[in-house]
C-alpha cells in the first residue's frame, strides 16, 4: 500500500526585504516535480507557496529539502540571485 504525504513550505527569497524572483520559485516548483515519488506539486510564486504531495514511500521530506537544496544552488550559479530558505518542514 502506498503511503500519500503532503508537506507545505514557503520559499524566501534571499533579499532583506524577501523579495522572491517569481522565475526562480517557478523553477524550483519544476525541479520538484521531477522528483522520483512526487505526485504533485502547488506553486504559488508570488507568496512563495509549495505544496507538495508525495509517495512517502519513495520520497522523505528531507529528500524534499535536499533536492530543492541542490537545485537552488545550481540555480544560483546560472542566475546568480538565487537563495532560499525552506521553512514550514518541521
Amino acid at each position: 500500500m502506498t503511503e500519500r504525504a503532503s508537506a507545505t513550505f514557503t520559499l524566501q527569497g534571499p533579499r532583506s526585504d524577501r523579495a522572491r524572483c517569481m522565475a526562480c520559485a517557478e523553477r524550483v516548483c519544476e525541479s520538484l516535480q521531477q522528483v522520483p515519488g512526487v505526485g504533485k506539486v502547488e506553486c504559488n510564486p508570488s507568496a512563495g507557496a509549495v505544496v507538495v504531495e508525495y509517495d512517502a514511500e519513495r520520497v522523505s521530506e528531507a529528500d524534499l529539502i535536499a533536492e530543492v537544496e541542490h537545485f537552488e544552488m545550481t540555480l544560483a550559479e546560472s542566475v546568480g540571485h538565487a537563495s532560499w530558505r525552506i521553512s514550514g518542514l518541521d
